[in-house]
């Protein structure tokens, strides 16, 4: 009754009533619109009480409002709370709030770890608490029914009947993680190490002392040298298993040929040369003609192959890595440092897909520049045989060797990077 009074009078009379009120005019006035007579406006409520009156059920509807009856409001209700998740996404990646290294359980803590900073109510700030502890929890029970956790308030049991438990319990809890996770429980861990264990932590240990000591040929290989190069170029050399080897000094000494020159004193200090009988016609040739299709690039130089060159003969040499190998393995791998980036014209594979250029069409966007370095190298080899370093080769060690250098040289490609970190660190917390 109140509602449909005020409703009805107060949105249409109210202002009128209170003018009349007011200037106490005649209810008949032309100059005020009422639509009482003068018998009614006795017996209307004061202005101010319907108001109220109006306040009160606006208030009440705005607290509770009409339930939602029609199909087409649940739609829409569905279709907002189901953009919440993206809208949120959205923001977070507007924002730069999103690390893309890490996993979204990962990020999950670090937003939340950081929504606690802020003045929140104790509700929200209790849900966070409660959120990130599930997060960061490795236990298997984090996905057990809490219900199931839960334990009863029970009468006290004696000694006998707590020890004559003790089992039971132990054996109900392993079925429950056993069936209602999809983890199984983690296996005793034994901290007992066998034999092989030890004597492979000792042959590992012997390995990188041996591998730090390791002299191969103390030798300097030049490759060619005009009169008074021969010194500079020995003197270059001599720092070359070093980390901090400075290949700008070896391009001055060779006069702008680092690549040939160094890649020459390495297969023969490695002894590849004579193991593996390769053709020193064939190997000279290959060398001058694998720098010459490196370009005049700002990076991607003969200088930049040969840098990667010494850092893969420092590895091998210097921390173990020869030790574990096979020359033909070391040969593939020296070969792939060399020409990894053979041919490359300083441009992007992203600039080489957007531009549609012949190399992206030619290898379908796939690790564009890092098949044609493969490609660029093999194929003239192929047709050549004056530059085929693999001639000399048995024909099965040949297409290990090929087979080990391309995927090399593709495992270059930096879209991959990250995930080969990511294997890298999972390998070594896996030792």
């Amino acid at each position: 009754r109140i509602q449909s009074w005020s409703m009805g009078y107060v949105d249409e009379n109210a202002k009128a009533l209170e003018s009349c009120r007011r200037s106490q005019l005649d209810l008949d006035s032309p100059h005020i619109s009422c639509s009482v007579t003068g018998d009614e406006y006795d017996l209307l409520p004061d202005i101010d009480s319907l108001r109220k009156a109006s306040n009160f059920v606006s208030q009440r509807n705005e607290l509770e409002p009409e339930p939602i009856s029609s199909e087409i409001n649940r739609e829409k209700l569905k279709r907002k709370e189901s953009m919440l998740f993206s809208d949120a996404v959205k923001r977070l990646q507007t924002e730069g709030s999103i690390d893309m290294h890490l996993s979204p359980s990962d990020n999950a803590v670090r937003l939340l770890d950081s929504a606690l900073g802020y003045e929140i109510p104790d509700a929200v700030r209790a849900a966070i608490v409660y959120g990130l502890d599930v997060l960061k929890s490795d236990s298997a029970l984090s996905t057990v029914p809490v219900g199931l956790q839960q334990k009863k308030a029970v009468a006290p049991r004696t000694a006998e009947e707590q020890a004559s438990s003790v089992d039971e319990e132990g054996i109900v809890l392993h079925w429950l993680v056993s069936n209602y996770t999809p983890i199984k429980p983690p296996a005793p861990v034994t901290h007992r190490l066998g034999f092989r264990t030890v004597a492979g932590g000792v042959r590992f240990a012997i390995m990188l002392r041996r591998g730090r000591a390791r002299a191969h040929d103390s030798e300097t290989y030049v490759f060619t040298a005009e009169p008074g190069e021969r010194e500079r170029i020995e003197a270059s050399l001599a720092g070359v298993d070093e980390w901090d080897w400075d290949i700008a000094g070896l391009r001055e000494a060779s006069k702008g040929r680092p690549l040939q020159t160094l890649g020459w004193h390495l297969l023969h200090r490695w002894g590849l040369v004579a193991s593996l009988k390769l053709d020193v016609a064939a190997v000279r040739n290959w060398l001058v003609f694998v720098e010459s299709l490196y370009k005049d690039t700002a990076y991607h130089s003969s200088t930049h192959a040969a840098d990667v060159l010494q850092a893969v003969h420092y590895l091998l040499s210097q921390c173990g890595g020869a030790e574990m190998l096979c020359p033909t393995t070391i040969f593939a791998l020296l070969i792939a440092a060399i020409i990894h980036d053979a041919g490359h014209d300083g441009y992007s594979n992203a600039f080489h897909q957007n531009a549609l250029t012949d190399r992206a069409v030619s290898f379908n966007d796939q690790s564009i520049q890092e098949n044609f370095h493969c490609m660029i190298v093999f194929s003239n080899m192929a047709r050549n045989r004056s530059i085929d370093i693999l001639a000399a080769l048995t024909p099965e060690q040949a297409k290990e060797v090929r087979r080990l250098v391309i995927i090399t040289i593709l495992g270059t490609d930096m879209k991959l990077h990250f995930q080969h970190a990511q294997d890298f660190r999972n390998r070594i917390a896996s030792l």
